[in-house]
Formats: structure tokens, sequence, C-alpha cells
């Protein structure tokens, strides 16, 4: 993957996606879709724009991102993107106007096309939008293209609803609007190994900060090591019955059997399982995690 800095100079052409694509949705494939075809046809790299941070915790929202932005690269390269480019979102770049973010963009960049959806706003105050977008691509000698949003069960398909039903739970739903099943990516991290003593050995990741929190509890995953795909039981949260509050994703993987100590992997969440219970017991606990295990294989 290639990064560009937004306010770096990159001579190529190029057809750019614009948007966070926090989420990368199927609104958001869509738009991705659109940018590498209009680029093959007239011979340009195709890239998407995004922020390398999360936007709500500079706004003061605290909610967290679906993705985080290696976790976004990771995807966008699944999808044929081999060049984004990016920036930090800072105070600065909040105050920044939709023509000085126009205007920076087209001096840095030789774009030939932009991609964006129909309800796209930009700058500051979010006074930008499809209309003047149009307006500057013209007078740059710049085509425009607008996706329209793209429905599922007769709503539009948002990042924002993505998030609640990821803070419910509701892993199934969330997957059917999202381009890639809810994922958490990380280092394998050394814990207190508790899961081999009782004979479900763990991969621990710990969850990015800047990730969304979504519902405490054990789910049915399937988990990504070295390009091989292998189903597994996850723990998302705390862990109550040794009395630990920080976020970590617990994932214990069937038929695995090697070392995963300091390698990155990829869980991926596929369906809600139970939520995260105070055993009294280590015994109780062995005897939950073989029913969980029995769950998963029906």
């Amino acid at each position: 993957m290639r990064e560009l800095d937004f306010f770096e100079k990159y001579d190529q052409p190029v057809v750019i996606a614009l948007g966070f694509f926090d989420s990368l949705h199927k609104g958001h494939i869509s738009l991705i879709s659109r940018a590498l075809s209009v680029a093959g046809e007239i011979n340009a790299t195709p890239c998407v724009f995004t922020y390398k941070n999360d936007l709500a915790s500079l706004l003061n929202r605290d909610e967290g991102v679906v993705y985080t932005y290696r976790e976004r690269l990771k995807n966008l390269e699944k999808l044929k993107i081999n060049t984004v480019i990016s920036t930090v979102f800072t105070k600065e770049f909040s105050l920044f106007s939709y023509q000085d973010f126009l205007c920076m963009l087209f001096n840095n960049f030789n774009v030939l096309a932009l991609v964006c959806g129909e309800d796209f706003k930009f700058g500051k105050g979010g006074l930008g939008d499809v209309e003047t977008l149009d307006d500057f691509c013209k007078s740059q000698g710049a085509k425009l293209f607008v996706e329209s949003e793209i429905r599922h069960d007769g709503k539009k398909i948002s990042t924002r609803d993505i998030k609640t039903l990821l803070k419910r739970g509701e892993i199934e739903k969330a997957n059917q609007l999202l381009g890639f099943r809810y994922q958490v990516s990380g280092e394998v991290v050394r814990d207190r190994q508790v899961g081999r003593r009782l004979g479900f050995p763990t991969a621990n990741v710990c969850v990015d900060p800047e990730k969304l929190k979504i519902k405490c509890g054990v789910y049915k995953t399937h988990v990504e090591i070295d390009g091989i795909t292998y189903s597994a039981i996850t723990n998302y949260g705390a862990r109550p019955t040794y009395n630990l509050n920080e976020i970590l994703t617990e994932t214990h993987i069937l038929g695995f059997n090697g070392n995963l100590y300091e390698k990155q992997i990829t869980v991926n969440f596929d369906k809600y399982l139970r939520d995260c219970v105070k055993f009294e017991s280590e015994n109780e606990l062995k005897l939950q995690l073989k029913k969980d295990m029995e769950s998963i294989n029906d």
C-alpha cells in the first residue's frame, strides 16, 4: 500500500474517492468500485482519501471508529486499492473551508476525477457539498462522479446505524451492511495463560482505544492467520471472573496449535453467543466454555 500525505505533491494522474470510510460499508464499497472503474478507463491511479485518526474524538464525541486506519488499509488492499491519500484530522484542519480543502487537493495532486456520495459534505461547517464540488471540478477540467446511496431494507446504509448495531451486539445485522465482517486486528500479546490452563488456549489481542466499544460478550468468530482462516470463539471485553476490566479479545482457535505471540492476526466476528458472566469458580467457567464450543459446532 502506497500512503501519500495530503500536504505533499504527487504528479501522477489520480482518481480519488472522497470520504472518511470509517466503516467501509456497502455504500463506501460502491464509491470505491466507481473510482476503480473510472481510473481504469482514463489510465489514472485509483486512490482513496481518508483520515488517520478518529474524527469523533476530536469533536468531543466518545464514540470510536469501526475500523482503525490500519484495518482500513488492509481491507482497501482487498478491494484492489493500492494508493491512499491521508492526513491527521486536527483542530486546524477542521477549520479549513471547503475552498481551502479543494485548492490544496488540486494543487498537490493531478486530479482527473473525484468520486463521492450524493450527501457528501466537507470543509468547515460542512458547507462544501456536491454542487460546490461539481463547480470546482469544472473550473479545473476534472470530472465528478456522484454515487447514489445504497439502501438495505428500505433504509440508507450509514456508519451511525452500524455502530448502533455493534453496540447492541447485533453482529449479524451489522455485517449485512458492512463491506467486510466486523473485525479486530492486532498483535497477539502475552497474558496470564488462564485459557491454556483450562484446556482452551487463547490468542489475546488488545483492542485499539480508538475503536468503537462493541457489546461485551462471547462471539462466534473466524480468525485470519497468514492467509489461512480458522473457526474460533472469542470473548470480547473484560474478564469478570478474574476482576479484570481491560478491553481485550481472547480467542480460542479451533485446529491451531502454533505459537502466535507477537504475531498479527485478524478476528472476524460472525455471531453474538452470550453475555460475559462472572463465574464462582474456574471449573464453572470451563464447563461453560465447553458449551460455547458445542454451540459453534452445531
